[in-house]
């Protein structure tokens, strides 16, 4: 971390009007368990893509992120576990590594598109774009009980310099106030198709959903603290 300039401020962070496009797909289990690092485990098949423009907050500049989360659990606790994160700004980055343990990697571009039932989300890193989403409103679409994601359980590790192992290996909770996707300010429903192109930095292409359940997109606010160590594995 920076002494003199420091490149975020501290958290909370509080934020507002966020904009979130889902799909909730069913994936191979033997490629979400490889997504899964150990001592966490293994819930169900189901897993979320996500794109979200975060146009207000304090503290951070607003950026745009995207995610992969499976649903996992460490001994009594159950919540998410986000395998792969990309991030449009370096203070995002850098503090979603530094303070949580999120894998965050800087995206080249993306963009969420919304035009009337219609809302289509892109994210781009190396040249490919990684991930793909396309969702289109419809009432009628049948309910769908998103598996639990929230709170997050991240597996911290940062190497030792000197390349002998791990000056940190933690597993930690993060708890968000106020995430309530399916009660947030906005909250359509509908149909969505996922597509990834192939990447062998950005790898999810191997997660090709055998099927999209459902999709989903919110407006809404949470604010962001610190997380809880439950284990130090060193």
């Amino acid at each position: 971390m920076q002494i003199k300039s420091d490149l975020y401020p501290l958290p909370p962070y509080k934020y507002e009007e966020y904009r979130k496009l889902s799909a909730y797909c069913e994936g191979n289990e033997n490629e979400i368990r490889d997504l899964i690092p150990s001592p966490l485990e293994y819930v169900t098949n189901i897993f979320e893509v996500s794109i979200i423009n975060i146009t207000k907050i304090s503290g951070l500049k607003p950026y745009m992120e995207a995610a992969l989360a499976v649903p996992v659990k460490y001994k009594n606790n159950f919540g998410g576990h986000v395998a792969y994160e990309w991030t449009s700004t370096d203070d995002a980055l850098c503090c979603g590594r530094e303070i949580w343990g999120y894998p965050k990697k800087l995206l080249d571009r993306a963009e969420l598109l919304e035009k009337e039932n219609l809302i289509k989300g892109n994210v781009w890193r190396k040249g490919a774009k990684i991930l793909s989403i396309n969702f289109q409103i419809d009432t009628k679409h049948i309910n769908f009980e998103p598996p639990i994601l929230q709170p997050r359980l991240q597996l911290k590790i940062i190497p030792r310099a000197n390349g002998t192992g791990e000056d940190v290996k933690k597993i930690i909770l993060i708890p968000v106030k106020g995430w309530l996707p399916y009660e947030a300010t906005l909250l359509k429903t509908g149909k969505a198709a996922v597509s990834f192109e192939q990447s062998e930095s950005d790898p999810l292409y191997r997660l090709m959903p055998i099927r999209v359940l459902s999709g989903a997109f919110a407006v809404g606010s949470f604010i962001l603290d610190y997380g809880e160590e439950l284990a130090d594995l060193k």
